[in-house]
């Protein structure tokens, strides 16, 4: 008998000193990265308007700001979950 199982949640972020990165398991899903004074902001889910990089979120002055917009644009617009069947048993 088969069983259906949501995929995990987002395995969280990878830091650096001036890159961060989400993903979860099987997704490459934003980063944050510093120029300068402040942190640039990108959703990895979504292309930008020329549609030739990620989609820019802003820049912000804290790196907590900067993933906290990451988190959201994810979740806001994320596509249904893709789920796997497992077998029971």
């Amino acid at each position: 008998m088969l069983q259906d199982k949501t995929l995990e949640q987002p395995s969280g972020w990878r830091n650096a000193d001036t890159v961060c990165a989400l993903n979860d398991s099987e997704r490459h899903l934003g980063h944050v990265l510093r120029v300068a004074q402040r942190w640039h902001a990108f959703d990895a889910t979504r292309f930008n308007e020329g549609e030739n990089g990620f989609l820019f979120l802003g820049s912000y002055s804290s790196l907590t700001s900067a993933k906290q917009a990451v988190n959201k644009a994810i979740t806001v617009n994320a596509p249904p979950r893709p789920r796997r069947m497992i077998a029971a048993g």
